[in-house]
C-alpha cells in the first residue's frame, strides 16, 4: 500500500494561505467544508466556489474534501473539482452504514 501526504485548510483560512510550492509538491489538498472541530456540521455553501477555485487554479493537484457530505451534496461537491471524499457522520449516524457508503458510491458512480 503506497502514501501520500497532503496539505489541509480550515474552511475559515482563505485559498491564499496555501503556498503554491507546497501545493505543487502535496499529493493531494483536503479542504474543509465544515470548520473543524466537531463532527455533525452542516455543508457550508461556500464549499462548491472554494473547490472549483482550487481546482481551477491547479487542475493537476488532486482534491479531498471533508465536512458535512451526504447524499444530497456529495455530487456537487465532485462537480465543483473534488475527487476524494472524508464522510463521517452521514454513515455512521445511518442505521445501516455499508448502505449509506453503498448509496454514495451509486450516487458518485
Amino acid at each position: 500500500m503506497g502514501y501520500g501526504v497532503g496539505v489541509s485548510l480550515d474552511l475559515p483560512s482563505p485559498l491564499a494561505l496555501l503556498g503554491e510550492v507546497a501545493v505543487r509538491r502535496a499529493d493531494f489538498v483536503l479542504l474543509m467544508t465544515v470548520p473543524m472541530g466537531r463532527g455533525g456540521q452542516e455543508y457550508s455553501p461556500k464549499a462548491n466556489s472554494r473547490i472549483a477555485e482550487f481546482s481551477k487554479r491547479f487542475p493537476e493537484v488532486p482534491i479531498w474534501v471533508d465536512g458535512g457530505l451526504k447524499a444530497d451534496n456529495i455530487l456537487a461537491a465532485r462537480d465543483a473539482g473534488a475527487s476524494g471524499f472524508v464522510v463521517g457522520s452521514f454513515i455512521t449516524d445511518s442505521r445501516n452504514p455499508l448502505e449509506a457508503l453503498k448509496r454514495l458510491r451509486e450516487i458518485l458512480d
